[in-house]
């Protein structure tokens, strides 16, 4: 365990500094955001830190720790918007009880493309188009309760999908960017070069 680089924070900034400079990180990250569409200029602030004499690690590790937060917070709001919709979606398709006595959109084929409709921004995944949504509403029509050519049904379902979705991508956009700028974080606090951090990012 010795020979692991852990990075060493020195807790030597007063802890009313600390709360001034965590407040003023997240009045930065939430300023970046609101002016650029992205956090990155907090690294500035990172640089800045750093730099001091001593330095003031701390100070990047309560940054850290907000941003570690943030993750946190966007994926709880993206999970309870997605469990938003496909409880409507479920309720609406009328999804036929299996043999275990389910009756939720699990039993249903094409399950995990649906349940992960938003796809995952870290692996630059797409969200499943509405066509590709009614897609595999169609490929189990036996299994919902529900005429699929009902009149404004598909209108109905498809407009909560696309509503749904403007809700989530921002939140998948702010991840990305926050997960991102954690990365650059951490690697000025290893002191990375840019060959080592292509290592690390292939």
């Amino acid at each position: 365990m010795k020979l692991i680089p852990i990075r060493r924070i020195n807790f030597i900034t007063s802890e009313s500094e600390r709360a001034y400079y965590r407040d003023k990180a997240r009045l930065l990250y939430q300023q970046c955001l609101q002016e650029q569409g992205k956090p990155d200029c907090v690294l500035g602030f990172v640089n800045h830190h750093l730099a001091w004499q001593p330095e003031a690690s701390d100070v990047v590790h309560d940054l850290l720790a907000f941003l570690a937060e943030m993750m946190l917070d966007l994926n709880r709001q993206k999970r309870a918007l997605q469990k938003e919709f496909l409880t409507y979606l479920a309720a609406t398709l009328r999804v036929k009880q299996d043999k275990s006595g389910k009756t939720d959109l699990e039993t249903l084929s094409g399950k995990s493309r649906l349940l992960d409709y938003a796809g995952d921004y870290q692996k630059g995944e797409e969200p499943l188009s509405p066509d590709v949504l009614w897609d595999i509403a169609r490929k189990n029509r036996g299994r919902l309760d529900v005429n699929l050519a009902q009149p404004g049904l598909k209108e109905r379902v498809l407009d909560a999908y696309t509503q749904n979705l403007e809700h989530i991508k921002p939140l998948q956009e702010q991840l990305r960017h926050t997960d991102a700028l954690i990365d650059q974080v951490v690697y000025r606090l290893y002191g990375l070069t840019e060959e080592e951090i292509a290592i690390v990012e292939g």
